[in-house]
């Protein structure tokens, strides 16, 4: 069976290593792990690791086609494509690049029409408009959640949109648009009810909300609940695949992304009367008006 890597490429079913030191005839199949040094020499298996090796080592091989990154390993012959078998816990270095950048770039743009034009759409054609004022400032929510490991339906083409530790001029791209956007509906929202009220304390209650619960918490929660929590979970209690392990996560993370939408809303329609009466407090203590 194929094997998967984080950005989506695809393992070569063998492969050789030429590092300074090394046997020149070692086939490899699968993940290798290793640094290709002296003290931490690469093997097949993970359980084979010694010395200075780090025993969190993700692993990585050899891809298939311009997939991964290019750079090179110690005196390996280029074209060298690699890519990682698992989460690394370490952030990835400057020189990480995404291979196949048509795929990350579609991922964007059907990310971007799928949930930041056609389900408003359709809200707003069901007259759900409360939903719908809750729905686009969370856009950063709903990328977390789908930008797990490899995406839906293991693709990969969702994987790094929303990147939370990015380091690719591509994932921060990506990140911005996404956050731009998201801001750019929080502001509507505030300045739409803000008009409506024809009162700036209305307008800027509804903001200490969405702040709060776009930006402030959620995010991180997300990952670090789908990552340490559920997908752990999974690994250690069932016998469940790696595809299925990650369909099951995805839809863990979409479910608590709605889960923080809906509470959004709930605050926002139970608590701006009591946030709004307070703000107005301290507009009149300061002699500030703010009707418009």
């Amino acid at each position: 069976m194929a094997i998967k890597t984080i950005h989506g490429c695809t393992c070569k079913p063998k492969y050789k290593f030429r590092p300074e030191k090394y046997p020149k005839n070692k086939v490899f199949k699968g993940c290798s792990f290793g640094s290709g040094t002296k003290k931490c020499p690469f093997v097949q298996n993970k359980g084979d690791l010694k010395g200075k090796c780090d025993q969190n080592d993700p692993g990585f091989c050899q891809v298939q086609g311009g997939c991964g990154s290019n750079r090179s390993m110690q005196g390996d012959e280029l074209p060298f494509f690699w890519d990682f078998c698992d989460w690394p816990q370490t952030q990835f270095g400057s020189e990480w690049i995404i291979g196949n950048k048509k795929k990350f770039i579609l991922g964007l743009i059907i990310y971007l029409v799928g949930f930041g034009v056609i389900i408003p759409f359709i809200f707003y054609k069901l007259k759900w408009f409360e939903l719908l004022e809750v729905w686009i400032p969370n856009l950063d929510l709903l990328a977390t959640a789908l930008c797990f490991r490899y995406g839906p339906f293991n693709s990969g083409i969702f994987s790094f949109i929303y990147n939370l530790d990015a380091n690719t001029s591509l994932e921060k791209w990506s990140q911005l648009i996404i956050n731009y956007i998201s801001l750019l509906g929080l502001t509507f929202v505030v300045a739409r009810r803000t008009y409506r009220s024809r009162s700036i304390a209305h307008g800027w209650s509804v903001a200490f909300i969405m702040i709060l619960m776009t930006y402030l918490m959620p995010n991180d929660y997300i990952a670090q609940s789908m990552e340490w929590s559920f997908w752990k979970y999974l690994q250690e209690q069932t016998e469940f695949s790696e595809n299925t392990r990650e369909k099951l996560a995805v839809f863990i993370g979409l479910l608590v992304a709605l889960v923080f939408i809906f509470a959004e809303k709930i605050l926002i329609k139970s608590q701006v009367p009591m946030i709004e009466k307070n703000i107005k407090r301290v507009f009149k203590y300061l002699k500030i008006s703010y009707k418009i």
